[in-house]
């Protein structure tokens, strides 16, 4: 050991000299290293706020009578609006304004060859301006009054000049229109709020449109059809095939009047739910000022025949990656029949961050899974793809909102009975297809599997509806689930009029029976064999944009 001590000291004169100055220097270069340090600290911090300020940024807005004009950094946008007729906006700080407030337009920016879409909200001697805007190039810009106060003129034609407000650059950046005439079915697995840390709860405000409740024979009527489309979206949210189950707790359930209500676009779906989402959000943002409680998703649903330009075949709009952001956070959909309960789950699905499956998103089939982009039958459960989506989504902070309780529901799912117990497979034919269809069952396929697919019965001519809803009876002691044919679970049993009762209810709720359908098939000419080839492999698929 002390030799080898020895020779560790003993060292060439160069060394030495090379080891008092390292001793000498040292401190020097170690906090000059400190310094550059906290230098490129300060610099990654500056280029951080940078980054996060990029998507706020303060525009100088100019209010003319039909036109707006955002100027933000080097960036021109010039909006020519038009009046939106039958629309209402309260927006905080000011009482609800009628018609003359809210506008449309295209936006146009210097450079590009197309134009964008706005919704703008601004009135006559008031200071403030909220727009939703999307430029040409797709993204998707909210602007609001800044918190700040400066130089703002009014001239005495309403002219609003040098008004200093706030672009906030938003997540979202396309909306996904349905166009789907196929519901599907869903099975519901109990799940108590807030009992675990993975469970996920949306606080749902259900806006039902004047279009809808009028054509609606009774309020009972009315019920009982909120009642099934509601309790189905429950279950194919909580289907087992979804990584994760999503409960809704329903928080307000509110009749629109045409008046009151934001404009209908006399069906647009575009314009229509560009004015729901900001009519919703500012009646969000009014109530949270009041202390009142509020929800994580809007959702409207109309009795309008919507359309987009010519095409009439379209059935519900919804923002991808929405959920929890106020003006984006809400789907419209059509529900003037029980096709809306799976229109409405899967747009809550693109809200939740799913996009279609199959390509050019990702590699799941394209013609399996709810988030399919064709109808078929037997589309009854989420792909992997699905799950995915939601678990990127319920692990990024935009799904803050999920996790908390904010209000106290106003309707109760739980207990319900299934939504083939309210409707028998006849209702569904009729509310599918019209008043003279009735169910048709047969051994042959493709008519042998009600759950898979319903078909409805006119005269000789046979027609695919929608796979059955959860509860409806399949076969004796049977009855669908999750799109499949099963043995009802103990306590569930028939009671031979086609009625059950869920486990998880005390109640006892009867149901209309299902009406006998032909026992033997109609003789079948070839016309009606091409007509069922037709109607289930050409009438039947609608594309989604």
């Amino acid at each position: 050991m002390a030799a080898s001590d020895e020779r560790v000291m003993l060292r060439p004169a160069a060394h030495l000299a090379s080891s008092m100055l390292a001793r000498r220097w040292l401190p020097a270069v170690c906090a000059s290293l400190h310094i550059l340090a906290l230098l490129l600290l300060l610099l990654i911090g500056s280029c951080a706020v940078q980054a996060s300020d990029a998507a706020t940024q303060l525009a100088e807005v100019t209010f003319l009578p039909g036109i707006l004009l955002v100027r933000t950094g080097d960036r021109r946008l010039s909006v020519p609006l038009r009046r939106k007729r039958a629309a209402v906006e309260s927006f905080p700080g000011g009482a609800a304004s009628m018609t003359n407030c809210t506008y449309e337009g295209r936006v146009y920016e210097q450079g590009a060859r197309t134009t964008g879409r706005a919704v703008v909200t601004a009135c006559p001697g008031e200071l403030h301006v909220h727009a939703l805007i999307i430029t040409p190039s797709g993204e998707a810009l909210s602007l609001e009054p800044s918190q700040r106060t400066g130089d703002v003129s009014v001239g005495e034609d309403g002219r609003l000049g040098g008004s200093e407000h706030v672009v906030r650059r938003e997540a979202p950046t396309s909306k996904l229109l349905t166009s789907w005439n196929k519901p599907s079915t869903r099975r519901r697995r109990a799940v108590k709020a807030a009992a675990t840390s993975r469970e996920r709860a949306i606080e749902l405000a259900v806006f039902v449109d004047a279009a809808l409740a009028n054509g609606m024979p009774s309020e009972k009527a009315l019920n009982t059809r909120l009642t099934a489309v509601l309790e189905q979206v429950q279950l194919v949210l909580e289907y087992r095939s979804l990584s994760r189950p999503i409960k809704l707790d329903i928080v307000n359930l509110e009749l629109v009047d045409s008046k009151r209500g934001p404009s209908t676009a006399s069906g647009d779906i575009d314009s229509y739910l560009d004015n729901f989402c900001m009519w919703q959000c500012s009646r969000k943002q009014l109530a949270a000022r009041q202390g009142l409680g509020t929800w994580d998703h809007a959702m409207m649903l109309s009795g309008l025949d919507l359309h987009k330009g010519n095409n009439s075949r379209v059935l519900g709009l919804a923002w991808v990656n929405g959920m929890c952001r106020c003006r984006y956070s809400c789907t419209l959909s059509e529900a003037r029949s029980l096709e809306a309960a799976l229109v409405v789950a899967h747009e809550l699905g693109h809200s939740l961050g799913m996009h279609h499956d199959g390509p050019p998103d990702n590699r799941c089939n394209p013609d399996r899974y709810i988030m399919s982009a064709r109808t078929g039958a037997g589309k009854t459960s989420w792909s992997t793809c699905s799950g995915q989506y939601l678990e990127d989504f319920l692990s990024s902070r935009t799904s803050s909102c999920l996790a908390s309780r904010s209000s106290q529901p106003v309707a109760e799912l739980e207990g319900q009975p299934l939504p083939g117990q309210l409707y028998s497979a006849d209702a569904q034919c009729k509310l599918a297809l019209g008043s003279d269809y009735s169910a048709y069952t047969s051994s042959r396929s493709p008519f042998n599997d009600v759950c898979r697919e319903l078909w409805c019965l006119e005269g000789s001519w046979a027609s695919p509806a929608h796979p059955a809803l959860d509860g409806t009876t399949c076969a004796k002691g049977k009855h669908c689930r999750e799109g499949s044919c099963v043995v009802r679970p103990a306590g569930q049993e028939s009671d031979g009029t086609g009625s059950s009762t869920r486990r998880t209810t005390r109640s006892t709720t009867t149901t209309t029976t299902s009406a006998a359908v032909p026992a033997t098939p109609p003789r079948r000419s070839t016309l009606d064999i091409i007509n069922n080839i037709w109607n289930r492999y050409f009438g039947g698929f609608r594309n989604w944009f």
